[in-house]
């Protein structure tokens, strides 16, 4: 168990503090992923911190829906986009409120 903490830190695979601390030793347990009806926060299909590309296909992940899942966890937002529509900003304006009154 030392030794896949070992590999996932001095990989890079986890950057120090995001998925495990700093002092971890070992691996208590394995958890399924979360649901709704867990009343735990959905996670998004493509975490941020990954490169993607979200183009709203029909059959693909929509951004909207991606950013409100992300929305629900974040300690901190930074919003970059060159242009917004109304009906986009309908879509997280609810999420960004929520995360204001946090």
């Amino acid at each position: 168990m030392l030794r896949l903490l070992q590999t996932l830190t001095s990989e890079k695979v986890v950057a120090a503090g995001d998925l495990l601390p700093d002092d971890a030793s070992q691996l208590m347990a394995v958890y399924r992923q979360a649901t709704p009806s867990d009343g735990l926060p959905a996670r998004p299909g493509v975490p941020l911190s990954n490169s993607d590309l979200l183009v709203n296909a029909p059959r693909d992940l929509r951004i909207g829906s991606e950013l409100r899942k992300e929305l629900q966890t974040a300690d901190r937002v930074d919003l970059l986009c060159a242009f917004l529509l109304w009906t986009g900003l309908r879509v997280i304006r609810e999420p960004l409120e929520q995360f204001l009154a946090r």
